[in-house]
């Protein structure tokens, strides 16, 4: 193993690194595969199951499990947040149909967009609109 090639142990490595950095190898190293995961997340349409399995944890429950407790929501959640700011967005500046603004966001079903939009927001997406453009 590596820190054997450089004369430490992997504790004592593991005790050099908590000094260092505040927290422990292992707990560093999970919370990069959760930051990794979170910027494909956002730059892709990979499934929970796919990320997983692409950050090399063997099961999509501990993915989720580790996630959850790294950023305080589900994966499912973080997704449809995702999906519901660039929904904002795109009512606030531009003058498509709020069915358009669904499907380019990734819901192909615009009742579940309404519905989350205002789960998230408080607003429907077409209230939401009016009070930031003052268009309907």
């Amino acid at each position: 193993n590596v820190f054997h090639r450089v004369g430490l142990s992997s504790s004592y490595f593991s005790q050099l690194f908590k000094a260092e950095k505040g927290v422990g190898l292992n707990s560093y190293i999970m919370h990069r595969r959760v930051e990794f995961a979170m910027r494909l997340l956002r730059q892709t349409e990979l499934k929970n199951e796919d990320i997983a399995l692409q950050l090399g944890f063997a099961r999509q429950n501990y993915f989720s499990s580790v996630f959850k407790d790294c950023y305080g929501m589900t994966v499912t959640d973080y997704i449809q947040r995702k999906r519901i700011e660039h929904g904002c967005k795109l009512l606030a500046e531009t003058d498509l149909p709020v069915e358009e603004v669904s499907r380019r966001v990734g819901y192909d079903d615009s009742v579940r967009f309404y519905r989350y939009f205002k789960k998230i927001c408080g607003v429907t997406p077409r209230v939401y609109r009016k009070e930031k453009t003052g268009i309907l």
